[in-house]
């Protein structure tokens, strides 16, 4: 947890910590904590825009072929941790999905955990497959972006389960796009909604 002492500790290194978070990552003696990435990802965002300065280090390792799988997954998770911070870097990831094609699902998330140009048409793609809250979020923490799937979530008002309506209420009212205010008045009148003050 980046809010541990060591956590902390690395965090006040800021960039000098950076080429040993980069070694960690690569899992040359093997990753013991099956948490590692995840913590070294959280230590990253810890630290902000420095932390951005690991993203290089971090796609080598992604495409080197020597390097395995999960290690690779793991890496690109330290990039998503980045947030908005890797958005500048947002090319040599979608590059990764055609370097190893086992990593394209990764890729994906990462897009959308740093707000890349593509990350509404992925979330938009997968509320079509399967209607989910957790997505509806990630819509929402996109702000102005994520204005551009109000058209496909508006219809969600009078969706089947209560809670994906409450959501997609919320993160309409979240993003504050006008065009959904007559079917947001109209879900109002939905007397089987309870809606939060």
């Amino acid at each position: 947890d980046a809010a541990n002492q060591e956590g902390y500790a690395v965090k006040l290194f800021g960039e000098r910590a950076i080429p040993m978070i980069i070694n960690a990552a690569r899992c040359n003696r093997g990753c013991t904590n099956p948490d590692a990435h995840r913590l070294l990802g959280a230590v990253l965002s810890e630290m902000n825009a420095t932390g951005a300065a690991a993203v290089p280090g971090l796609l080598a390792i992604c495409e080197d072929p020597a390097t395995p799988d999960k290690v690779a997954h793991g890496a690109l998770g330290m990039i998503g941790a980045l947030g908005p911070h890797a958005r500048s870097w947002q090319d040599k990831v979608e590059a990764l999905a055609k370097i190893r094609p086992v990593l394209a699902q990764a890729v994906d998330k990462v897009l959308v955990d740093i707000h890349g140009d593509r990350a509404v048409a992925l979330l938009l793609d997968r509320l079509q497959r399967t209607p989910d809250v957790l997505v509806l979020f990630d819509l929402a923490e996109l702000g102005q972006k994520g204005r551009a799937a109000v058209p496909q979530v508006t219809p969600l008002l009078s969706h089947a389960d209560p809670e994906l309506r409450e959501v997609a209420a919320w993160m309409l009212g979240h993003l504050g796009d006008t065009h959904a205010t007559v079917a947001l008045v109209r879900a109002l009148e939905d007397p089987a909604d309870v809606r939060l003050n």
